[in-house]
């Protein structure tokens, strides 16, 4: 691959992983070998590589040599040259002020195989954004400086959704995803507990979907799963501008489409939709999914690329984000081994589910493709070949998955805002004021 610097707008979805226009992109970096492309057809990979080398820190090898094959996901920042109030920004020769471009990111690596030593450079640039932002929510009531939105910003890295009690469901990969809410009733100085609101829909910024259409293999079958909202304007959420903490509950509603093994969801293929609903149409990459070991391949998803086909099944799916400890306790009538409720057994199924297991064991095989350390509390983390974690493993069978009861997840607040472990990311207290499209520039942070 020739050295290449593409650039990317601030906030721009299709680059920038946060979607925010907050000074910075965030690029998420995946290494991909054996990779063919149609618009390239002289690019012929070769049978199989015999080593990578020379690989930029931070970024992760793929799991195979021998097959099409993709690394974890790395997000990269790079951070527009001049800030607002606290830099001096540069003025132009219109006299409006702007940003200046970042500095490059350079990545590199070399991929070898019998008589090929191919060298890969990749640079990287965030511009200042060329569109005008307006506010997506209203003034506070506690005044015009108080602050009335808040911007989570969900990484790919290390997060991760469990369906089932049966663990063939867990462990799937979320991709990065921006949720906007709206603050009211509190401001910095004297009441730092702001009512929180979750608006949805069309033309809205959080659109009509929690991110794009999920692929993922469970026991073989393939399915794609859309996470639509299931009300229009969800009132359940406090945050505290003083603590940095957030509760918030996301009703959802999934959408399960069973899909053919090499289209487990539409992609989003050089802008267009590959597949789907809206075939040949305009898309922008949402993000990078994995559904599993079992089919070596990455999906580049998009929103704008929603599956054809009538669902299966629509589930309702309550989403707590929150930073403190969240615990999820047996039912009165449930097995302590089975934590989850579980779907009523199908006499005509072809595979029955898993029966429960007795859970505590470290994970390995798929379940644990990707070994971490956290940097926060030392402990290992594994990352399933899907791209989630993998809390814990059956005893008797430590690459299947399962839940340690009570189900218990701790969430905790760091710099820049709150995070938690399964939904890592930032957050940004911001007052949104309309800005004049002519002028430039985006409202500054609170």
């Amino acid at each position: 691959m020739a050295s290449h610097e593409p650039y990317c707008e601030d906030g721009d979805p299709s680059c920038d992983a946060d979607g925010i226009q907050n000074g910075s992109c965030t690029f998420d970096v995946s290494v991909c070998t054996l990779q063919t492309d149609p618009l390239v057809p002289a690019c012929v990979p070769p049978t199989a590589l015999t080593a990578i080398r020379n690989l930029t820190a931070g970024l992760s090898a793929p799991p195979s040599m021998s097959r099409p094959s993709c690394g974890r996901t790395t997000p990269f920042v790079a951070t527009l040259r001049g800030r607002v109030r606290k830099i001096l920004l540069v003025r132009s020769e219109r006299g409006r002020l702007v940003r200046r471009p970042s500095r490059r990111l350079r990545l590199r690596m070399t991929a070898m195989a019998g008589g090929m030593h191919d060298v890969n450079r990749l640079f990287l640039r965030c511009v200042p954004s060329s569109v005008c932002v307006q506010p997506s929510c209203p003034p506070s009531s506690s005044g015009p400086a108080a602050p009335n939105e808040l911007v989570l910003g969900f990484t790919a890295f290390a997060s991760d959704l469990d369906l089932g009690s049966t663990g063939l469901g867990h462990n799937l990969g979320v991709p990065a995803s921006v949720l906007h809410v709206c603050l009211d009733g509190c401001d910095a100085a004297t009441n730092p507990r702001c009512d929180a609101r979750v608006v949805t829909g069309v033309g809205t910024a959080n659109g009509t979907s929690f991110g794009p259409p999920r692929p993922v293999v469970v026991s073989g079958v393939p399915l794609c799963l859309v996470s639509e909202w299931a009300e229009p304007v969800i009132d359940a959420g406090i945050a505290n501008v003083a603590a940095g903490t957030v509760d918030v509950t996301l009703p959802l509603r999934v959408k399960v489409y069973l899909t053919p093994s090499d289209a487990v969801c539409p992609r989003c293929v050089k802008g267009r939709c590959q597949g789907g609903a809206n075939d040949g149409g305009a898309c922008r990459v949402d993000g990078m999914m994995y559904p599993g070991a079992a089919t070596g391949e990455s999906y580049e998803v998009s929103k704008a690329c929603p599956p054809s086909d009538p669902p299966v099944a629509t589930l309702p799916l309550s989403v707590p984000l929150t930073t403190r400890t969240s615990v999820l306790e047996v039912a009165a009538a449930g097995a302590a081994d089975r934590p989850c409720d579980a779907p009523p057994t199908d006499a005509s199924a072809a595979s029955p589910p898993a029966a429960p297991c007795a859970c505590g064991a470290e994970c390995t095989g798929d379940a644990c493709a990707h070994p971490l350390t956290d940097s926060a509390t030392g402990a290992l983390i594994c990352l399933d070949a899907r791209g989630g974690l993998s809390e814990a493993c059956c005893t008797d069978e430590t690459t299947r998955p399962c839940f340690s009861t009570p189900v218990t997840r701790f969430g905790r607040a760091e710099v820049p805002g709150p995070g938690a472990f399964f939904l890592p990311g930032s957050a940004l207290w911001t007052t949104q004021l309309p800005v004049p499209c002519e002028g430039g520039g985006t409202p500054a942070p609170y």
